[in-house]
């Protein structure tokens, strides 16, 4: 089969994440699996590279088409005027109108953020188009829900528009795939009504993040002395990282000999809107600890950081 992976994130022009780790591994899956795999990489924007760069590094590397939202001609249609979300809409109309002239695609894959595939699939759903390609949403997480959990406010439509988009690509989605059960209960939760196949599968890790320890890795003993705590993920606080925080001012509060000699990693990209960095300095202004934040890395540099 001949499968189209549309999204707004994946390793390689961005440095690293998880929607984009994740997408990858789900590429890598099916060129395995002995499909043609193109992605469709729907954004403009690159932490690293440029879309000629990454269409031989595709193909080169991973044996799959890259295509660019450069491929895909700007649209003609004329789209209200929204403060912040303007350019999402027309996107989504831009993605549709490039998919629907290629008609090459057995299989289509979303993903539910942004809702980058909301024209598509509303095609399908009004009769317009893809009535013979099944569309595939997988769940990493909405911004109406990722906004709601990082307490952070908002300055314009974007998390009410996109969580209207999302909401429509996941409940008209073909399948729906969920990496987490917790994904499945929110939209519950919050009364979307899902596909009727609608699953729970873990992702797959990129090749590069998932080769098996060599025989000679050292392995930590049961007596060795902590020397760092790392923070993984993204630095805002729906991944957790007051808690993070909180736990280690107990430690230092009730256990201080225990933290002596150790440093502290935040290793993740820092939401501003979520935790602003001058907050992130204050609530550690007390800390008799060496801490870092190593925001830039890819994901394999990353990788390595975690490994014994």
């Amino acid at each position: 089969m001949k499968i189209c992976v549309a999204t707004p994130d994946i390793i390689g022009p961005i440095r690293n994440g998880g929607v984009g780790t994740a997408f990858l591994g789900l590429c890598e899956a099916l060129r395995d699996a002995g499909h043609d795999v193109s992605v469709f990489y729907t954004s403009d924007h690159y932490e690293q590279g440029s879309a000629a760069y990454w269409k031989a590094e595709f193909r080169n590397r991973h044996a799959i088409e890259f295509i660019a939202l450069s491929d895909a001609p700007p649209s003609k249609a004329l789209f209200q005027p929204l403060p912040g979300v303007t350019g999402d809409v027309a996107r989504s109309f831009r993605v549709y109108t490039y998919l629907k002239a290629r008609r090459d695609f057995d299989i289509i894959h979303f993903p539910d953020y942004l809702g980058i595939g909301y024209f598509t699939v509303m095609a399908k759903a009004v009769g317009l188009d893809f009535q013979s390609t099944p569309i595939m949403v997988t769940a990493h997480g909405p911004l109406a829900w990722s906004h709601t959990y990082d307490f952070a406010t908002s300055r314009d439509l974007r998390p009410l528009l996109c969580g209207v988009f999302e909401k429509f690509v996941v409940e008209h989605a073909d399948a729906l795939v969920s990496p987490s059960r917790f994904m499945l209960d929110w939209f519950a939760d919050q009364g979307w009504t899902l596909p009727q196949r609608a699953v729970h599968a873990f992702n797959r890790l990129p090749a590069s993040l998932a080769a098996p320890a060599a025989a000679g890795d050292s392995v930590p003993t049961t007596d060795s002395r902590v020397t760092e705590l790392v923070f993984f993920g993204r630095i805002e606080q729906r991944k957790g990282v007051y808690l993070f925080i909180d736990a280690v001012n107990q430690l230092l509060g009730e256990s201080a000999s225990l933290l002596e000699g150790v440093k502290i990693t935040f290793l993740g990209k820092l939401n501003q809107a979520s935790v602003p960095r001058s907050i992130l300095d204050l609530r550690l202004a007390a800390w008799p600890l060496t801490w870092s934040c190593m925001q830039d890395l890819t994901a394999e540099q990353a990788h390595a950081c975690l490994s014994p």
